[in-house]
């Protein structure tokens, strides 16, 4: 049984297809995406879709879009599983400086900054 978004009264209303209804234009354009191919503003539902390799939301709630890595200082998430970011990772050859938790690795708050690692602290 497939379960599809439609687009009737109430855009966000799951609904069984019967031949009945259009699919939403944005779940449309979710299904067709591959890997490694969305460019920056682009939906994604997951990091391996996106060409900078991060799948940015800014809420539990808005749709996520590929947004470009976090650059040296910027705020940043360390790697999830979920593959949706509220805070890309950092660019190559930064880490994301952060406290990891257990609590901050499930809820998916828990952010830092990206540093060079090489930079010696005086």
């Amino acid at each position: 049984m497939t379960f599809y978004l439609t687009a009737n009264l109430f855009p966000f209303t799951f609904t069984r297809m019967m031949g009945i209804g259009a699919v939403h234009p944005v779940i449309k354009q979710l299904n067709t995406m591959g890997v490694g191919v969305q460019d920056n503003g682009e939906l994604c539902l997951q990091t391996a879709q996106c060409k900078s390799k991060c799948c940015h939301r800014d809420s539990g709630v808005s749709l996520a879009r590929c947004a470009p890595r976090a650059a040296e200082y910027q705020k940043c998430s360390p790697l999830h599983l979920t593959g949706v970011y509220y805070f890309c990772q950092c660019e190559s050859g930064l880490t994301c400086d952060v406290d990891r938790t257990i609590v901050g690795t499930v809820t998916n708050t828990d952010f830092g900054f990206c540093k060079d690692p090489n930079d010696v602290a005086i």
